[in-house]
């Protein structure tokens, strides 16, 4: 049972805020990809992730970006093997 006091509201809100997140598709570059926020969370919070094509030794290969922030800002990009990062 949760009591309706000011330190259980703040309890209820860290768990919800740690589990429940908000997703919406957004455009990057005319490529599609999603953002998640966390439920409770306001502007400017959130992961941005969108599939892209990075110049790797000279090759194109698979990579996710991932951004954060209210402007999509670049955070990293994640490949699928170690090899290719290396």
């Amino acid at each position: 049972m949760i009591k309706a006091d000011k330190k259980s509201g703040y309890k209820l809100a860290d768990k919800v805020g740690e589990s429940a997140w908000a997703c919406h598709t957004i455009k990057y570059h005319k490529i599609i990809g999603f953002n998640a926020d966390g439920w409770l969370a306001g502007s400017g919070d959130g992961f941005y992730y969108v599939p892209v094509k990075k110049n790797v030794k000279g090759k194109k290969a698979n990579a996710l970006r991932v951004g954060e922030g209210a402007g999509n800002y670049l955070s990293y990009y994640a490949y699928k093997s170690r090899k290719l990062v290396k």
